[in-house]
């Protein structure tokens, strides 16, 4: 995990940049003192991984900031995605995405199983969206057409690079197409 970790000496430079490129800036935290350094640079939102879906008072500090909460649901069970909402609202945040996840790096389409949005907006009466690692853009698009407001998709400049995430990630091009048919199916 430390040779895919971002150097927090990075953060404020990288969150300078995309704010210059009319970007939203946004980082998953994975401790109390991230969220801090996330807070300071003025990130408008905090992603959580569905790794933390259990760790409560994580999910506890980071909606007490205040700002929205993206939250995959991948590996979890239904038990433990109600238990995070129920943490997160507790705090009078209820600014909360849920992302529908599979955790395989890449993921199978047969695995995508788009249709969990919808169950879980009904359960927990709250927008939901999709983090994919599928290669494409077949999944986003289906899950958008089913009413994702949220797209998380791996962005690489090379999928020839060493590492978990580059060769199902998109390139440029792929993720600029990707965009363009999101905006016309909306």
């Amino acid at each position: 995990y430390r040779d895919a970790e971002l150097p927090r000496e990075w953060i404020g430079e990288l969150a300078s940049y995309t704010r210059e490129q009319g970007l939203d800036f946004l980082c998953t935290p994975y401790d109390r003192e991230a969220v801090d350094l996330l807070v300071d640079v003025g990130m408008p939102a905090f992603k959580i991984g569905s790794g933390d879906i259990t760790w409560t008072s994580l999910l506890q500090y980071v909606a007490e900031q205040g700002l929205p909460v993206i939250l995959a649901t991948g590996a979890s069970t239904l038990a433990e995605v109600e238990q995070a909402v129920d943490v997160i609202e507790s705090t009078g945040n209820n600014d909360l995405i849920l992302l529908q996840c599979v955790t395989n790096y890449p993921s199978e389409f047969e695995s995508a199983n788009i249709r969990t949005m919808s169950a879980l907006a009904e359960m927990f009466d709250v927008p939901v969206g999709y983090s994919d690692h599928t290669p494409g853009s077949a999944v986003p698009l289906g899950a958008v057409s089913r009413g994702a407001c949220v797209i998380e998709k791996h962005f690489t400049d090379d999928k020839s690079r060493e590492g978990p995430d580059h060769s199902f990630a998109m390139n440029p091009k792929e993720f600029s197409m990707m965009v363009t048919d999101v905006r016309n199916l909306n």
